[in-house]
Order: structure tokens, then C-alpha cells, then sequence
């Protein structure tokens, strides 16, 4: 039983691994706050079940026979004497009680003696009478299995006198009891998992892969934004220009269906995120602001400037997205710009400048798409249509 907790104990510390390692991929990939639990609750996990694989891997080798077990050994008539070679402490306490380990040599009353060990809870007023030297009765639990049981009885008398413990040098090499302890029966309990150095491989790949399935759950709602990074870092970038060709339509998909319509009053894109403000049905003049950033879209509520007129939306999907970045790669030419680390571009309609139109001075012009280019010494406007045409720088100062 002790074995399979183990082994559940450290499937657990994989998924605390796993959590937290989910929690900082989120982190870089995602929204502000994406998965803002998971590191710390992966950290307590992990710190939870190292503690107790710890724990486990000391208690787990302590000898608990069951009772049925002894009186069958007596009964089968297999007991035998056994001389405690060494005692050394495993610096475990329980209950204040030293956790020791023993190595012994053992006699059985019928049988070759063979060497074995032992770990044990001994009581402070018990360590004198275990000491390197002393005799014990034992029962033997299983027929060619080392695993044995101290007695009470006295080793000298009664069916264990006459038991002559040879030397250590003469009775074989140390043989370790398995793990999975002992049946009723004396056959031994088969952990699920094999605990043999042989399969340790095996064991390690399976918690490596519960870490990354625990990890990739994590990460599943910000799965547009990790494949963005990937691309990025794919062409030697270090995250997503959501401005570029390569990423701008998508996020622009991504708000319509969010949003249900496919219509905006303004959309504001930046490198890192794309402000979107929508009717809050198609047609309607209340509006909502929607922010695409990480691969992931928020709804932040009503709009803080209401729009006069249901006039101002326009369809989103009438706008060439895939030909803005291009536009503002000439824009940047033509100010002499290299760094466009500064640069946002907006889009909505144009102001009505004819006099005689009831429109006038309204936002219920030809959609329009603004780049501002910003340097230290100068800012640039541009305009464009919405299919990346009649680039027209507008003003500078």
C-alpha cells in the first residue's frame, strides 16, 4: 500500500510541476494575469508532494508485519535467531522515535542462514537492547523470502536454543526485502507500477508526460497565443507584432466572433494588443470595448465615449487587414523610420467636410485607416484606405 501512495505522491508533484510550468508559459504567452493561479498553486503542489515523497520513501520501508502473517510463521514452524550486525539511524523521528535501519544475520531453525535487513520505529528505551551484537527471536514471513519479523520471545530458550548465528562473511550477501510488502498468504503484493531500477526510465516518462499533460491543460485556453509566440520566435522574434500580416486577421476573426457581428466603430492596433470598440448588436448605437491580446479576447464593458450615430460602424470585414502592416512599412519609409516599436494604427470613419452635407463635420465618412509614427524628434500621420491604397502622409511636427 505504502508503494502505490508513493507512487501516487509523485504523480501529484508532476502535476504540481506541471501546473506551475503551465503557469508561466501562460504568463508569457497570454493576457496580463493569464493563469495568474496556476504558479502558485503548482508551487504548493510540488513543495506539498516532494515533502511527502520524502516522507513516504522513509516510512514506506518500515517493517509492519501484519499480525496473521507472525502467528503463521510460528505455526509453519518458521522462526529462527537473528544477530543485529549494525544499527545506524536514518535521521527520520516518528513520534519523537528514531526511524533506524538494521542489518542482520539470520539463522532459521530449519534452512541456510542469509543476511537481510530491517527498518524500524525504536523506542528511545528500546535502542540499548537492539544494539550491533544483540540476538533476536524472528519469525521468518515467507518460504526463500528475506523478510522477517522481530519476536519478543527470548533467542536462548525453548525452540530457539541451541540456533548458532554464523558469521556475516559466512552467510551470503545482503538481501533486500522487495517491494509491495507481504499477503496473508506470504505472496507478495505487485505494485502497479514497478519499483525495479530496470523500469525507472519507464517511471520517469510517465511523470514527464503527466507534467506536460497537466502543463498543456494549463496552457489550452491561451493555445492561439502559444502558437503566435512559436511563429514569432520561429522568424527571430520574440513574441507576436500583432500589427504584421501574420497575426493581425486572425485576432481581427477572432473579436467578430466574440463580438457576434462583424461591424466596429474603431479598432486601435498596437503590438501588443487590439482595441476594439463594437455596437453591442448589429445596428445598435451602444457600444462595448472588446481587447484582443495573448490570443485571447476580454470584454471590458460599455464604451467610455458613447458613438452619436449608429452611422459610425462599418464592417470589419470589407478592411484588408493583411495590407495595413505593408502600408505602414512604406509610411515608415517615407519619415526615414526604422524603429516602429511606437507605432499604432487606427481605423474608423472620417469626418464629413463638405458644408452642404447633413453630415457634415459627422464620423460617417469613408473608413480610414491612421498610422501615427512616433520618434523622439518628429510625429507622423499617414492615412490610407481600407484596402492599403492612396498611402498620404497627412501631417508632421
Amino acid at each position: 500500500m505504502l508503494v502505490k501512495i508513493n507512487h501516487v505522491l509523485r504523480i501529484l508533484t508532476a502535476i504540481g510541476i506541471g501546473i506551475g510550468l503551465g503557469g508561466v508559459v501562460a504568463a508569457i504567452v497570454g493576457p496580463p494575469g493569464a493563469a495568474s493561479w496556476a504558479i502558485p498553486v503548482g508551487l504548493f503542489c510540488t513543495i506539498v508532494g516532494i515533502t511527502f515523497v520524502l516522507i513516504a520513501r522513509t516510512t514506506g520501508k518500515i517493517s509492519l508485519p501484519a499480525p496473521v502473517l507472525v502467528e503463521s510463521a510460528r505455526v509453519a514452524g518458521r522462526i529462527g535467531v537473528a544477530r543485529i550486525d549494525t544499527l545506524t539511524q536514518t535521521g527520520t523521528q516518528i513520534n519523537d522515535q528514531p526511524v533506524c535501519d538494521l542489518q542482520l544475520t539470520v539463522q532459521p531453525a530449519n534452512g541456510a542462514a542469509y543476511r537481510t535487513q530491517l527498518r524500524l520505529v525504536v523506542g528511545l528505551i528500546q535502542i540499548p537492547s537492539i544494539q550491533a551484537g544483540t540476538h533476536k527471536a524472528v519469525a521468518i514471513l515467507a518460504d526463500d523470502k528475506p523478510d522477517i519479523a522481530l519476536l519478543p520471545d527470548d533467542p536462548f530458550t525453548g525452540p530457539f536454543a541451541g540456533i548458532q548465528v554464523p558469521p556475516a562473511d559466512q552467510a551470503g550477501p545482503l538481501r533486500s526485502p522487495e517491494s509491495g510488502g507481504l499477503r496473508d498468504d506470504g505472496s507478495r503484493r505487485t505494485p502497479l507500477l514497478s519499483t525495479k531500477r530496470a523500469t525507472r526510465p519507464l517511471r520517469v516518462l510517465l511523470y514527464v508526460a503527466v507534467a506536460i499533460a497537466a502543463a498543456a491543460l494549463v496552457v489550452l485556453p491561451y493555445r492561439a497565443g502559444l502558437t503566435q509566440t512559436v511563429h514569432a520566435l520561429s522568424n527571430g522574434q520574440l513574441k507576436a507584432d500583432l500589427r504584421q500580416a501574420d497575426y493581425l486577421p486572425d485576432a481581427i476573426d477572432a473579436l467578430v466572433r466574440e463580438v457576434g457581428h462583424p461591424n466596429a466603430i474603431s479598432v486601435l492596433v498596437t503590438p501588443e494588443y487590439v482595441y476594439y470598440t463594437a455596437p453591442v448588436s448589429d445596428g445598435a448605437r451602444e457600444s462595448d470595448v472588446w481587447i484582443y491580446r495573448g490570443g485571447t479576447v476580454q470584454h471590458n464593458g460599455p464604451a467610455s465615449i458613447q458613438p452619436e450615430s449608429a452611422d459610425q460602424q462599418f464592417p470589419v470585414t470589407e478592411v484588408d487587414w493583411r495590407a495595413i502592416w505593408p502600408g505602414l512599412e512604406s509610411a515608415a519609409k517615407l519619415a526615414q523610420v526604422n524603429d516602429l516599436s511606437d507605432t499604432h494604427i487606427s481605423l474608423d470613419r472620417t469626418h464629413v467636410e463638405d458644408p452642404a452635407s447633413d453630415n457634415y463635420l459627422k464620423n460617417v465618412g469613408p473608413v480610414k485607416v491612421q498610422l501615427a509614427i512616433n520618434t523622439p524628434y518628429q510625429n507622423y500621420w499617414f492615412t490610407m484606405d481600407g484596402h492599403g491604397g492612396d498611402l498620404v502622409m497627412t501631417s508632421s511636427s
